[in-house]
């Protein structure tokens, strides 16, 4: 049973921000170039209400996570989308983490003069994968553990290593590990619980605190409301509605956030809407959750998403309300609605959005599309290089670093908002070059045994990039020389599919040079069957090292079928 829940996400002593730097010249020229990018693209003129939005079918919002409590990124994460146009950020159910979504909002209008976002939170009637978070004991895992949840954890919140450290310990002592799960952080996409190899990662369930809700939605920075249900059961859902009383009265939409449950799902959506109608008094959103937080594994992940809206958008009985797409959505997504013809956007009326969605057109019926994995993780990995260089700091303070999150967050917004896609790909293409160009230095020099040049601290986080790698192809090796031995299985056939593709998969997100790629695991991926169009992330692939270690043979065949098709396309 979930039990009711209620935090404050604070920041630690450890994790204090750094005292603002001084403004050098070059920082003023980054500065200065964020401000024209968001400018030239016209961001400021083009950008609308967020109900109008809502209307005209290119509504975006970011999803900070409703379990993600992490108040220095979620700060800066609200400030790179608030320049980049989004006109919602969704975050969990707590007046810290709020006050920083409304903090990076501000900051962002004080760089450049915009609309402020919606900010919305996120609370649930029942147990629900989005609220829920890993927990193990550390001193439960042996020292000579690979540690596979921390590999496999998108939002880096698990953290181990040995108390002893270096130092020797007898035989009468028992060495401990410190560390664990870093809560804040951790969001709950469940990862780490299938992949570790002593099965000591449990989950842990909560219900956000209905009175603390209604306080949160009397405060003057809250503006909306979404409430995550399973659909089968009403009665959580009407609990929960009825305890919030007549604090939905200040919000400006409510968004219901629930997944496809077969033939029932309309029935449930008009059981659920009929309990909200006496007490709404503003626009109200669907929120077709497809594969819930999987934006990030890889562009397959959104198909989940799209087939729902299809489902919903020619169902003419369903409630009023928009519609809009969330759960495993990315940069793929928009597309996937166009070739459905469910992508465009509406002209007003004066009838406003509820006649707009009850029209028995499919066209123009999706409000918009919510981002959350796909996009904190592109973003996120500008965060972690700067927090590798700076410590923790406001990313206003780095404008280098800025301007790079700022080109990827309007490259995804712009998706939806049909921002100048010309201007951001030769924005794109000026820092990619940059990237790249310290990358291949330190691969070829890597290659030869030197040591790795100096490179500007933007691209420091991928000093350690090489290393990580063997590390992981090791892993598999090790795998599949013990799957030899268990199973028969061909170690030859192993090892190339795990330490091939990993290293194929490597490259393509690194720019790492292609000379790093061995010839024979390429040709071999090359011959192997057809595509089918399958596509995986490095995180599957990592998944897929450490099913070997844990001789899972079914699995890791089922595996490696995946991943040998989606490779074969990116040959």
């Amino acid at each position: 049973m979930a039990m009711s829940f209620s935090c404050s996400a604070s920041i630690t002593p450890q994790q204090q921000l750094q005292a603002p730097l001084k403004i050098s010249s070059r920082n003023n020229k980054c500065l200065q170039k964020v401000k024209d990018l968001v400018k030239t693209v016209g961001i400021p003129s083009i950008a609308t209400p967020p109900p109008v939005s809502l209307q005209r079918g290119n509504w975006v919002k970011l999803i900070c996570g409703a379990s993600f409590e992490d108040a220095v990124d979620i700060r800066n994460l609200s400030l790179v989308y608030t320049l980049a146009g989004v006109d919602c950020i969704d975050c969990a159910a707590d007046a810290s983490v709020v006050s920083a979504v409304n903090e990076g909002i501000e900051a962002a209008r004080e760089i450049v003069p915009l609309r402020r976002p919606w900010v919305m939170i996120s609370v649930n009637d029942d147990e629900d994968l989005h609220f829920r978070k890993a927990e193990f004991d550390p001193n439960d895992c042996p020292l000579d553990c690979s540690r596979p949840c921390e590999i496999v954890c998108p939002a880096n919140a698990i953290s181990l290593e040995g108390a002893a450290g270096i130092l020797k310990v007898l035989p009468s002592q028992k060495a401990k590990m410190q560390g664990g799960v870093i809560t804040e952080r951790c969001y709950g996409c469940g990862r780490c619980l299938p992949v570790c190899p002593y099965d000591k990662i449990r989950a842990r369930t909560y219900i956000r605190d209905v009175s603390a809700t209604a306080e949160l939605l009397r405060r003057d920075d809250v503006d909306a409301i979404e409430i995550h249900t399973s659909g089968r059961k009403t009665e959580p859902f009407k609990e929960l509605w009825t305890g919030l009383g007549d604090s939905v009265g200040y919000v400006k939409i409510v968004a219901i956030s629930l997944p496809h449950i077969g033939d029932s799902t309309i029935s449930s959506m008009n059981m659920l809407y009929s309990i909200m109608q006496r007490n709404l008094h503003c626009f109200n959103l669907w929120q077709l959750d497809g594969r819930p937080m999987s934006g990030d594994i890889g562009r397959g992940a959104t198909r989940e998403a799209i087939s729902f809206a299809v489902r919903l958008a020619s169902d003419k009985d369903r409630p009023l309300g928009f519609l809009q797409l969330a759960g495993g959505t990315n940069a793929q997504t928009v597309d996937g609605l166009k070739r459905e013809g469910l992508f465009q956007v509406a002209a007003l009326t004066k009838e406003g959005p509820i006649a707009m969605n009850s029209s028995s057109s499919r066209h123009a019926l999706i409000g918009g599309v919510a981002y959350g994995g796909y996009a904190r993780k592109i973003v996120g990995r500008i965060l972690t290089s700067m927090e590798s260089q700076n410590g923790l700091a406001l990313i206003e303070d780095h404008p280098e670093y800025l301007l790079m999150a700022l080109t990827e967050a309007l490259a995804l917004v712009g998706t939806v908002k049909c921002y100048d896609t010309n201007l951001l790909r030769s924005q794109g293409k000026e820092i990619g070059e940059r990237r790249t160009e310290a990358q291949r230095a330190h691969a070829q020099r890597t290659l030869h045994g030197l040591q790795p040049p100096e490179t500007n601290m933007m691209f420091a986080d991928r000093s350690d990039s090489h290393c990580k790698l063997k590390g992981c192809i090791d892993q598999v090796d090790a795998g599949a020389r013990r799957m030899v031995r268990f199973f028969h299985a061909s170690s030859a056939d192993m090892v190339a599919i795990g330490a091939g593709l990993l290293i194929l998969q490597w490259t393509s997100e690194h720019g790492i040079p292609e000379v790093c790629i061995p010839t024979d695991s390429t040709v071999f991926v090359q011959g192997l069957c057809n595509p089918s169009g399958v596509d995986v992330s490095l995180q599957v692939l990592l998944n897929f090292c450490f099913l070997c270690s844990s001789f899972n043979l079914v699995k890791v065949i089922e595996v490696s079928k995946l991943v040998v098709k989606a490779a074969h396309d990116s040959c």
